[in-house]
């Protein structure tokens, strides 16, 4: 199974890693986490999902989520999209959805940073290029 930076290939590698977020961001936290979807991955993302942390009770919109809490999963997701959707045919569409998404093991308890980052040394590079209309991260060669 192939996770991390380099899911798309070492141009995307380079670039996901000079990211302008600090290393403590959510948007690195997910970058280092990604997974390319193929066969290989399939089992690991469609396994049944851990159970939550029970830290979970003490983030603030805990009480708020507990009124649409159903039975399972997918009730769940019903309930929140109950008071949006108006036709019974968008929320099986949702509810579908569901169905097809992997499990995602972002932690909502954990502290992320995020403060404002400023460019480093890739990015003002990147910036002088002259692209003359052409992509040049590396990936057409």
């Amino acid at each position: 199974m192939i996770k991390g930076y380099g899911v798309f290939g070492k141009a995307y590698e380079v670039m996901f890693r000079n990211d302008l977020h600090d290393e403590d961001s959510i948007d690195h936290s997910i970058l280092r986490n990604m997974i390319l979807i193929d066969e290989d991955s399939k089992a690991f993302l469609y396994k049944k999902p851990q159970r939550i942390s029970e830290d979970i009770k003490f983030h603030e919109l805990y009480e708020c989520s507990k009124q649409f809490e159903g039975s399972n999963t997918l009730n769940t997701i019903k309930n929140i999209y109950q008071s949006h959707v108006k036709e019974d045919s968008q929320l099986n569409y949702i509810s579908g959805l569901y169905n097809l998404a992997a499990i995602s093991e972002y932690d909502i308890t954990k502290n992320y940073n995020y403060t404002i980052s400023i460019p480093n040394e890739y990015y003002l590079r990147l910036m002088k290029l002259k692209f003359n209309g052409q992509w040049q991260m590396g990936e057409d060669n």
